[in-house]
């Protein structure tokens, strides 16, 4: 309960403290901001083609639907959950000592599992729903609501405070972004396996899912404000492994300051 206790204790603002600086020098960076041109969004809800063959009068799917990017991005979003289940699971569960495998194995799995239930009741709308908070004109969160309704309705996407219309369905991209939002606590579980409690664990995921990789995620995938200031991160090496990095770091600092 180490870690438990750190984080009800004020030594918990120090990591706090220096996630938020690493945050704003990274934004000012000119190795890390790139000049971005706005991207307007289509015009209405049916500025795509109907799939190939057939009749636009008869279409068996949404004229705005590319089946094609549907595709790849289910496969792709797919080939990132291998990489968490049984993926980390089986590699960090190989690193640890005999006594230790399963503790690590099912600290992936609930965590997996854990983001998958913040992500569809609160997450996705958070990190990638319309601005609930707003700077001006720059994005700073999203909205705490679920996404259920759109999985249910197989509406097209719109992204992020600009609203952007994807030729994809709701569904389609609260998976490949689930996916990503899940893999990130899996990465840093190694810098505390043998050293935590589970029961710290399993606190610790949701609320660090929704109040750290939510927020990053707005700010850069979906085109919040540090994307709009002109920060790009095309593979996730800030909103996935910097955050990562910067979370194992505490998380192992908070763990031996509470030996």
């Amino acid at each position: 309960m180490r870690l438990t206790r750190f984080l009800l204790s004020k030594n918990a603002i120090v990591p706090v403290v220096v996630l938020l600086v690493l945050m704003v020098l990274l934004s000012a960076h000119s190795a890390f901001a790139q000049a971005q041109a706005p991207v307007a969004a289509p015009t209405n809800v049916n500025s795509f083609p109907c799939a190939a063959g057939v009749n636009s009068a008869s279409c068996a799917v949404p004229n705005w639907l590319d089946t094609g990017s549907n595709a790849w991005m289910m496969t792709a979003g797919t080939l990132v959950g291998l990489m968490s289940i049984p993926g980390i699971a089986l590699y960090y569960g190989g690193l640890t000592r005999k006594k230790f495998s399963i503790n690590t194995a099912l600290m992936c799995f609930y965590g997996f599992a854990a983001v998958l239930i913040v992500w569809v009741l609160l997450g996705y709308n958070f990190g990638f729903g319309p601005a609930g908070l707003k700077i001006g004109t720059y994005g700073i969160l999203g909205t705490l609501s679920s996404v259920a309704p759109g999985i249910t309705e197989g509406s097209q996407a719109a992204v992020g405070p600009g609203g952007l219309l994807l030729n994809l369905p709701t569904s389609t991209v609260v998976w490949f972004q689930f996916v990503f939002a899940a893999i990130t606590p899996l990465l840093f579980v190694g810098s505390i396996i043998e050293r935590t409690n589970f029961k710290a664990w399993i606190l610790f995921v949701p609320i660090w899912s929704l109040l750290v990789y939510c927020p990053l995620a707005y700010a850069l995938f979906a085109g919040g404000w540090l994307n709009q200031m002109g920060a790009v991160d095309f593979s996730g090496g800030y909103v996935i492994h910097l955050d990562a990095g910067i979370a194992a770091l505490a998380s192992a600092i908070a763990i031996g300051l509470g030996r």
